[in-house]
């Protein structure tokens, strides 16, 4: 079977939304799907109460455990076929690619301040999966630094459980800084700290230049 090279960026973003499995694409956003997937019921089907529509009887970890596990093992795969270091760094790419896609969304008709970040922000962490996965408090909070302090994060442990840490920052964590500056040129983001690079909590600073 030949084997094509990636070069240049288009041909990698091609590579990557063309050749990359569809199942491992999707899983890129697969916790933004669970904690949106209203948006995709047909109101005749929840009128008429498809199965698919009713309590599963599964916890949070048990959702996203089993999300990971049919993704994670696909990723790990892939880095053997196209090389680790490679593969890694175009998840980053994707991820934070598809990442800046959604902030650039949000920030139509929004202007770019730290109020409407933090708003946006916490409306995110209040919804599911994440207002259970993700306990978290706010540490600094000022019209210039948002600064959060996430003192669980299931969603890390269950990366680590798989020995996919790596995988877990290049899709979850990298693209923060890019998404920001989407948002808002003048915005930063700092991880501070992040339990896939070893640390017991994550906090995340974001910072607003004027």
């Amino acid at each position: 079977m030949e084997t094509k090279k990636v070069n240049s960026g288009s041909s990698r973003r091609q590579f990557l939304t063309k050749q990359l499995p569809a199942g491992a694409f999707m899983c890129m956003g697969c916790k933004s799907l669970l904690s949106s997937s209203a948006s995709f019921m047909n109101p005749q089907e929840v009128a008429r109460g498809a199965k698919y529509l009713t309590n599963s009887g599964m916890t949070t970890e048990d959702v996203l455990r089993f999300t990971l596990n049919k993704c994670v093992p696909v990723y790990k795969k892939l880095g053997g076929i196209i090389g680790n270091e490679k593969f890694i760094e175009m998840l980053k790419e994707a991820s934070a690619e598809k990442g800046a896609d959604s902030m650039k969304s949000l920030a139509r008709g929004k202007p770019g301040e730290m109020k409407a970040f933090t708003d946006h922000m916490k409306k995110m962490l209040s919804t599911p999966p994440y207002d259970k996965a993700i306990p978290y408090e706010i540490t600094e909070e000022s019209d210039k630094v948002f600064e959060i302090k996430y003192t669980g994060c299931l969603i890390a442990k269950l990366y680590r459980e798989m020995d996919a840490a790596e995988i877990g920052f290049a899709i979850d964590c990298s693209p923060w800084d890019r998404m920001i500056k989407a948002f808002n040129s003048k915005m930063a983001e700092k991880n501070i700290k992040n339990p896939l690079k070893g640390d017991d909590v994550c906090i995340q600073r974001f910072t607003l230049e004027t």
